[in-house]
């Protein structure tokens, strides 16, 4: 199926490649401060709470909110990817993305540069981002 639209997605504030945002290991502990925040989002009212609101935290970096949740994920269930098969994405099915999660999941240990990154994070010791 060949797509007919273009989308274009902006993003507000800068770009953010320091080792808190390249390195998962050195985002422990990283949050929003108040520079770097949209102020004034609130929740709506939590009926179970007795309507109390509380602040949301939005970071005003490219990628939003998720450059700061440590670079990890949760992958959706069958159904989910099931249904993208189901509207004409040949492929994209739970069985054709498992190999791709497990390849995620469980990289292959080959001594490549990556992994020799990753072991050097894992031993707490400042490697240099490539």
């Amino acid at each position: 199926m060949l797509a007919l639209e273009n989308v274009l997605v902006v993003e507000y504030g800068y770009i953010d490649n320091s080792n808190t945002t390249l390195w998962p290991y050195y985002a422990q502990g990283l949050t929003i401060d108040a520079a770097n925040a949209f102020g004034g989002l609130v929740s709506v009212p939590q009926l179970e709470l007795g309507n109390r609101t509380f602040p949301l935290l939005v970071g005003s970096v490219v990628g939003g909110g998720s450059i700061i949740n440590g670079m990890t994920f949760n992958r959706g269930t069958r159904p989910d990817y099931d249904s993208w098969n189901e509207l004409g994405n040949e492929g994209w099915g739970w069985d054709g993305l498992l190999p791709y999660f497990k390849k995620v999941r469980y990289p292959p240990v080959d001594g490549s540069t990556v992994q020799k990154a990753l072991a050097a994070i894992a031993r707490n010791q400042r490697v240099k981002a490539f």
